[in-house]
């Protein structure tokens, strides 16, 4: 994605990740991004909730992030999960909060296609990463006193269930047992799709920034995964088209080990962008929680099988074209024992 280009197009500015509590360092070196606000006006079902902010992120590895914020007021706690069924109003139409995001992802795709380079990585349809962070920010006395009140209702809010189903104490367990903490009065605790942060200091941004990052890391992979997959499609039917029904192949070999080459340098690109933020993250606190959030999406397990599926390409293509000339060599030598047959036979038919 072009941003410079998505900036003249868009009402953007460079976005600023600033990382400024916990002894963190003052730079991050986090994948680049343009950051464009939606200002329309919305309206909403509830009371108790308030819409705060609606912002979109553009990453020159063509990735869109789409960040919605409310505030709840006043709002009971046995009811988080409802959140998800708000009633939004703009421009005299109803969405729910899903809704709205995906019909601005697709407006703002429209306006800023032109921009993007999909020439190589064409995904139809897109591959979509969705998280949910409920945030905390009341004085909470006893933390675990308040957690233990509430233990079967985050373990259902956090796993996507419904409340009044009766887990079992083990799933509660297992949901919750994996939280961190950085003073007495906070409490994090994360799982695929959703999270729940307790800081009545509202430091969590930090941590905010850190979940985008992983679910960022993880649609790359994820989306290289399946790129891959097609690529894997396709060298079957090559092969199928070379050995078995005995036709040319029209793509060429060559040119199809030169683009496994671009594509291997392209993923070496990604994996070390992807790799920058574990290594520089000075912070222990927020280290274990992006840790533990790459443990969660199983980043490592995708990395393993992206490179494992990229070997087996090169190793499909190498071994075609090794074969390939293996069978022209072959066809060669058979040509030449015909020609020496033949001029044999004509000295033969001189001689008599």
């Amino acid at each position: 994605m072009d941003l410079k280009n998505v900036e003249g197009c868009l009402p953007c500015s460079r976005d600023k990740k600033v990382f400024i509590s916990k002894d963190t360092p003052d730079y991050f070196n986090l994948p680049i991004s343009v950051l464009h606000e939606i200002n329309d006006p919305f309206e909403l079902n509830i009371k108790n909730i308030e819409f705060k902010s609606f912002q979109v992120k553009f990453f020159e590895e063509g990735v869109i992030s789409v960040v919605l914020r409310l505030i709840l007021k006043d709002y009971p706690i046995e009811e988080l999960h409802q959140v998800r069924n708000t009633t939004i109003t703009t421009a005299g139409k109803d969405y729910s909060i899903e809704e709205l995001m995906l019909e601005y992802f697709y407006k703002i795709h429209k306006q800023i296609k032109p921009h993007i380079d999909d020439s190589v990585y064409i995904f139809d349809p897109f591959e979509f990463e969705k998280y949910t962070a409920f945030c905390i920010y009341d004085n909470i006395e006893n933390i675990q006193e308040f957690l233990d009140l509430n233990n079967k209702y985050f373990a259902a809010l956090l796993i996507g269930e419904n409340p009044d189903l009766k887990l079992h104490i083990s799933q509660v367990k297992k949901t919750l047992e994996k939280s961190f903490s950085f003073l007495n009065n906070e409490f994090y605790i994360f799982n695929l799709h959703r999270c729940l942060l307790i800081d009545p200091n509202k430091d969590y941004e930090e941590t905010l920034l850190l979940i985008e990052q992983a679910n960022y890391q993880l649609l790359e992979l994820r989306t290289l995964d399946r790129f891959l997959d097609f690529q894997l499609d396709k060298a079957e039917d090559d092969i199928r088209k070379i050995f078995f029904r005995k036709r040319m192949f029209k793509g060429g070999l060559k040119r199809k080990l030169g683009y496994l080459l671009r594509l291997r340098y392209d993923m070496i690109f990604i994996w070390e962008n992807l790799k920058n933020t574990a290594k520089i993250i000075g912070d222990f606190f927020l280290a274990q929680i992006y840790n533990h959030l790459s443990n969660l999406f199983s980043l490592e397990k995708w990395e393993v099988s992206i490179r494992s599926r990229l070997n087996i390409l090169d190793d499909i293509y190498s071994t075609a074209k090794s074969d390939k000339f293996e069978l022209i060599l072959i066809i060669l030598e058979l040509l030449i024992v015909l020609l020496f047959i033949a001029d044999i036979i004509l000295l033969l038919g001189g001689f008599f």
